[in-house]
């Protein structure tokens, strides 16, 4: 991805100026000039409107340059004594795939091709990323306007043991300065979009464009995991001209590789190995460098001269292409988000189509005649005119327009009369000795004499929904009928069996044959907040076909489906869907920590965080890193991380049996779990014997991307979901060694001195991340994955305590029972869960590392209503809490957002029209304007003669 940073160096504006040209101090003089050019410095050249509205052009002029980054325009503008401490401006740089960098020293057409494509990013970053503030306060947003860019081309990396690589890219240097549209020279800003998006847009385009030029001049190209690399160079030949790249990844082991690291943290690994470059002539470097790509095989000659021939024989790619890629990019786009933006569905459309060739161009128009790709207006991100294209798809509007109309229809024999169904709860109420809430006794009731085929109970975070549940799951049993509990995940399956019924997971029934016990069927489906769109369509579809009644029971406020669609909240706010709502809570025995769940499921967040000030404690943080503003993210979470370690080694044995330590993020919980088992194993706590297992992370991969082979990496682990011919049985691990013409090469996971064979990847296939797991006596662990291939059936979620016997691990669940290890495991240390594997489960006590989250309100809703009787909150800064927390996260419904869409086109359509009347009223208004002074001058001029003497001839003087 390009990279960006804003532009500051100890040398001042000179330093960076040197560092650009690639310009060394104390060598000799061919070397200081660099191997870049004969005439000293690296190639460069000006870019931007607003360099070519103060007339520069060609390559960049130190001179000229500097006095840019201080601020100094050539007409005379000096915007440095406007502002003090003013950055110079921001540094975008963007980077070929590293086959392209060693291409690029057999074939120069590759550089010319990427400077097209830098071209290409800057165009994009012009319009859409540079902006200038306008107004009172800068509250309005200006993009696309003027600006200065020079650009600098660099071809080798940073030296490793004194080898350098070669790595072609660019610095873009953007001056802090841009012409705003009332002509006004001003400071710039940087806008990377939600997410980063419009970075990744920018880096697609750059990608594609070069991508394009590469196929078209008769290169074939191979997709990876972020664009593409140039086919017939492999992935072991690229590894080797990497060593920057491994040098980084080395310094990040400790927090899983270059992948799962933060932006800060490879930045920071970036500096903390970057050595000082080392200069070669030109002849010098690029012999060293053919030396060394001959030395591995590495076959640039042969494709060159093989894309010469084919260049001869060029056909254009099928007109299909970008339709398909485009097609591709929906498919990833919407399987988590029912709306996205414009930026999102683009740039993965460019990766989809750039190792073909496909050009933006023809992306672009494939876009605009998608008739699945439906607008979804312009969203202003922050009220200052940062304006966010969305869509959304035919699809999703067609799916929730089909649950509603399946919901809200088909009628159903009563089970009581109102008067048997009141009697029934007086009973029950008079032999237990207790009495239900009103909202149980509503949702009994409801469910027992309603006719309504589809029914929906809203409960808040432990207010008991599995008790009502209970006596309806014996009530429908009673009259003949059978009940099936279902829920998401196996955990909550099974949590449900209390209520009495046989449970399973929603996509084992799912993928279930159709029920024989026609009419006389109950589906309880749990938990209904997390289940998806195209899942809950699913259901209804299969009920439908059942001829069975169903009752869907959860809490929108609570977290939502992982996938796309938020539909039973939908259904909550549909006028034909009978529902019952339970709103007393019963968990939480202490009055305080009562009113504060209660304020969370009542809808207000903001009461709720007030309320629980008092169990929140602030972390103090160390110091940001001289030259960053921020605190990088991983600190953050290291302080927070011990603190919460620390108040969890404080509690004693049986106090910690039931306790949860919750966190927003993996990343956090990981460190969490790490700082409690080193306390422990400093106690004496945990055995001193240890076993390693391998222990394995799922990798989620939309769909879409699950069936290429570009976004698997080698040293991962596939689990194979069906038997492949070949390969293995179902159930069967391989680990990954290379990917090669669209397949997977592996060899067993446990059995590695094997001969590699081809696997297709697809849906079927689950992918895992691979590290070694110490195991201890006393550790407690989590299973993650359900398994049923064991004596004792596992479920995700799981947890157990770990004994060692005989240099052997074990796993003693909850319920005494126990397995013993396999050499690899989907498993973690149990300390620290996650807030969304929390959701279902109640304890004594909760400490609760409260961090920012995109899931809001309804992140600290679950988190802050585990507990029955003890809550500690920890966090590093209350007022983001509480902007953070303080607002639920609802997804927008397709409908809604297409119904904007339209609304906003009616408007943009209607303002057209008037624009255009009243340019066209103008206009006759100006045509009248000068026919009458045309008028009046001729009547003038008539006038004058009629009166002058020569005019008139009958008059003597």
């Amino acid at each position: 991805m390009i990279r960006i940073k804003p532009i500051k160096s100890s040398g001042g504006a000179a330093g960076v100026a040197k560092y650009l040209r690639n310009e060394h101090t104390g060598e000799a003089a061919e070397q200081a000039a660099g191997y870049y050019s004969e005439r000293g410095g690296a190639p460069s050249f000006w870019a931007g409107r607003g360099a070519e509205a103060l007339g520069l052009s060609g390559a960049v002029d130190t001179d000229q340059f500097q006095a840019l980054l201080e601020g100094k325009l050539p007409d005379g503008t000096d915007l440095a004594g406007r502002h003090q401490n003013r950055r110079m401006g921001d540094g975008y740089v963007l980077s070929a795939p590293k086959s392209v960098s060693m291409m690029a020293c057999e074939d120069e057409r590759w550089k010319a091709w990427h400077d097209e494509g830098v071209k290409a990013a800057i165009a994009f970053l012009q319009e859409r990323m540079v902006y200038a503030r306008l107004g009172k306060g800068g509250q309005i947003s200006e993009y696309d306007g003027d600006i200065i860019a020079a650009v600098h081309r660099h071809e080798d990396a940073r030296p490793v043991d004194g080898i350098v690589d070669m790595d072609l890219h660019s610095h873009v240097t953007v001056i802090n300065a841009m012409r705003r549209s009332d002509g006004q020279w001003t400071s710039i800003n940087n806008d990377q979009g939600v997410d980063c998006e419009l970075q990744k847009e920018a880096d697609a385009i750059y990608l594609a464009t070069m991508a394009r030029l590469a196929v078209e001049h008769g290169y074939e190209l191979e997709q990876s995991a972020t664009g593409f690399e140039v086919a017939g160079i492999t992935r072991d030949q690229i590894e080797a001209f990497s060593r920057r790249r491994g040098q980084i990844q080395a310094d990040l082991g400790d927090k899983g590789g270059i992948e799962a690291a933060s932006v800060a943290q490879r930045d920071a690994a970036w500096s903390a190995t970057r050595a000082e470059k080392r200069q070669l002539s030109q002849s010098e470097q690029r012999w060293e460098w053919h030396q060394r790509l001959r030395e591995a095989k590495v076959p640039t000659r042969d494709l060159w001269v093989k894309s010469l021939e084919r260049a001869r024989q060029r056909e254009m790619p099928p007109p299909d292409r970008a339709t398909l890629a485009v097609q591709g990019a929906l498919e990833h786009c919407s399987e988590h988000d029912t709306v996205f933006s414009q930026s999102a569905v683009r740039a993965e459309a460019l990766r989809q189509g750039m190792a073909a060739g496909v050009s933006v161009e023809a992306i672009d128009a494939a876009l605009q005649a998608s008739v699945e790709l439906l607008d979804a207006g312009q969203v202003d991100r922050d009220g200052t005119g940062k304006l966010r294209r969305m869509h959304t798809t035919q699809r999703a509007v067609q799916e929730e327009l089909a649950i509603q109309t399946i919901a809200t229809q088909g009628k159903a024999e009563a089970l009581h009369s109102p008067e048997s169904a009141s009697a029934l709860l007086e009973q029950r109420q008079k032999a237990q000795g207790w009495n239900y809430s009103d909202g149980q006794v509503e949702a009994i009731r409801m469910a027992l004499i309603g006719r309504e085929q589809h029914q929906g109970i809203v409960g808040a975070a432990g207010a008991g929904k599995t008790t009502s549940m209970a006596v309806i799951v014996e009530q429908y049993r009673q009259a003949g009928y059978e009940v099936i509990g279902l829920a998401p995940s196996a955990k909550a399956a099974a949590e449900l069996q209390s209520a009495g019924c046989q449970t399973q997971t929603l996509e084992s029934f799912l993928r279930s044959k159709s029920s024989e016990a026609s009419g006389q069927i109950l589906y309880i489906v749990d938990e209904a907040g997390m289940v998806s769109r195209r899942d809950l369509l699913r259901f209804y579809r299969r009920a439908q076909q059942d001829g069975a009644r169903t009752l869907t029971v959860g809490d929108p406020r609570q977290l939502q489906a992982v996938q796309a669609g938020n539909p039973f909240e939908q259904l909550l706010r549909c006028n034909g869907f009978r529902q019952a709502s339970i709103t007393q809570i019963n968990r939480q025995k202490d009055p305080a920590l009562l009113a504060i769940a209660e304020a969370f499921a009542g809808g207000d967040a903001e009461k709720g965080l007030r309320l629980a000030d008092p169990y929140l404690r602030e972390i103090p943080l160390p110091d940001s890193v001289p030259g960053q503003k921020k605190i990088d993210k991983a600190v953050k979470q290291e302080c927070l991380a011990r603190a919460a370690a620390a108040s969890y080694l404080r509690l004693s044995s049986e106090e910690r049996g039931q306790t949860l330590v919750l966190a927003a993020s993996n990343g956090t919980r990981r460190i969490a779990n790490t700082e409690i088992r080193t306390g422990l194993i400093e106690r004496g706590e945990l055995g001193p014997e240890s076993v390693v297992i391998t222990a394995l992370d799922k990798v989620s991969l939309s769909v879409a991307h699950q069936a290429q082979a570009a976004f698997y990496r080698p040293g991962q682990v596939v689990e194979l979901g069906r038997a492949e011919s070949g390969v293995g049985e179902r159930g069967t691990r391989w680990r990954i060694v290379g990917t090669e013409n669209g397949k997977l090469q592996v060899v067993p996971l446990h059995a590695e001195a094997k001969a590699p064979v081809h696997l297709r990847p697809s849906t079927t296939l689950q992918l895992f991340d691979v590290r070694p797991m110490e195991l201890r006596e006393g550790d407690q662990v989590l299973f993650r994955q359900n398994d049923k291939s064991r004596d004792i059936d596992l479920r995700n979620g799981d947890d157990a305590v770990i004994a060692i016997q005989n240099g052997k691990a074990f796993a003693t669940l909850r319920d005494g029972k126990s397995i013993e290890l396999k050499a690899s495991e989907v498993m973690d240390y149990g300390y620290c869960r996650t807030v969304h594997a929390s959701q279902g489960a109640t304890v004594d006590r909760a400490i609760v590392i409260a961090e920012r989250s995109r899931a809001g309100a309804n992140l600290g809703y679950v988190a802050l209503s585990r507990e029955k009787l003890h809550l500690e909150i920890l966090t590093d800064d209350k007022e983001r809490l509480v902007e953070s927390w303080g607002k639920y996260v609802q997804q927008e419904s397709a409908r809604e957002a297409a119904m904007r869409g339209t609304l906003q086109s009616a408007r943009d359509q209607a303002r057209e029209v008037i624009s255009c009347q009243l340019a066209h009223a103008r206009a006759e208004e100006r045509t009248q304007r000068e026919t009458r002074k045309r008028e009046k001058a001729r009547d003038t001029l008539t006038a004058k003669k009629q009166r002058s003497p020569a005019y008139d001839q009958g008059i003597g003087w």
